[in-house]
């Protein structure tokens, strides 16, 4: 049914589990996707304006890996990391703020909704605004 040479994107749970037991993926890497698709789903976070919406989630094959992926908006200047290495001169204090204020809401979205982030970083951080 499926060949190592294709692409899949699923969409809706039951294809996720047959996906999962038919590509024989284990149990961890699953979980990952699906709370992390969870969380970006959650009704007081999914219309935040600093919050990235999941349109979707899916598995691709890379070599002989199974990579998991989740679908979310288009970042056009990239994570974080990405957009600062990309300036021709270093940020102003001023722009640091902007940036620091557009990322605190969504952390601080996370945490009344009882949920930890875990591993805040530059790549981690899209930028979609200038």
């Amino acid at each position: 049914m499926f060949s190592e040479q294709e692409t899949y994107f699923f969409h809706g749970l039951d294809d996720v589990i047959r996906a999962v037991t038919t590509l024989g993926l284990c149990r961890y890497r699953y979980e990952d996707i699906a709370r992390e698709e969870k969380i970006l789903r959650h009704r007081p976070l999914r219309n935040h304006s600093n919050f990235p919406y999941a349109f979707g989630y899916g598995w691709n094959m890379n070599n002989d890996q199974i990579v998991p992926y989740l679908l979310v908006r288009y970042a056009p200047k990239g994570t974080l990391r990405q957009y600062l290495k990309s300036m021709l001169s270093p940020i102003s204090r001023r722009d640091l703020q902007i940036l620091a204020g557009d990322v605190a809401p969504a952390l601080s979205a996370l945490h009344k909704c009882g949920i930890a982030h875990g591993d805040i970083k530059l790549d981690n951080v899209l930028v979609i605004h200038s």
